[in-house]
């Protein structure tokens, strides 16, 4: 997490725009997409939710290299899906670990 955005930029953008070209070549084949909870500025903007639905915003307030680099990703998947690419995303969620809870080895 503590790279820098030029450096995680081939990895997540450039993967991201890869898989989006197969899909187009492969006669518009779906994309299913995990997204990252990185990529909502929580506690940088006033809103307090993020609509899975509604589109990215405000990614000029991530201060992370890799949530950055993971929101340009989201924002070309969006452009793809506009354009008739079918993109299916998986919302994030927050994993926790609970007291008492023990770890399966």
């Amino acid at each position: 997490w503590g790279r820098s955005y030029s450096s995680l930029r081939d990895a997540n953008v450039g993967g991201t725009r890869e898989v989006i070209r197969l899909a187009c070549q492969g006669g518009g084949l779906p994309i299913h997409h995990v997204s990252s909870i990185g990529v909502y500025p929580f506690g940088e903007v006033s809103e307090d939710l993020f609509p899975e639905q509604a589109d990215l915003a405000h990614g000029e307030r991530l201060q992370i290299p890799y949530f950055q680099s993971k929101w340009a990703a989201e924002r070309m998947l969006e452009h793809a899906r506009s354009r008739g690419v079918p993109v299916a995303g998986r919302g994030p969620v927050r994993v926790e670990r609970r007291p008492g809870w023990r770890s399966v080895s």
